[in-house]
């Protein structure tokens, strides 16, 4: 909760979009869609509506994944 808190004060004050890769699979992260996980829509929303800036969620194997390819 403390990172998240610092992440969204950081990106507001800097106006900087961020990607967040975490391995945390909680269920207060993800949503389990189809067998695969997706980023809590409530998160995206929250950091969107608190920063005005866009933020991506990723497991680290799923950013490995998205950095390979590009």
């Amino acid at each position: 909760m403390i990172l998240w808190k610092q992440t969204i004060q950081h990106c507001s004050e800097q106006k900087k979009d961020v990607i967040f890769v975490t391995d945390d699979h909680k269920q207060d992260w993800w949503d389990k869609l189809d067998g695969k996980h997706t980023p809590r829509k409530e998160l995206i929303k929250e950091f969107m509506n608190s920063t005005k800036q866009n933020i991506l969620i990723y497991d680290s194997s799923r950013f490995l994944e998205y950095a390979n390819r590009n």
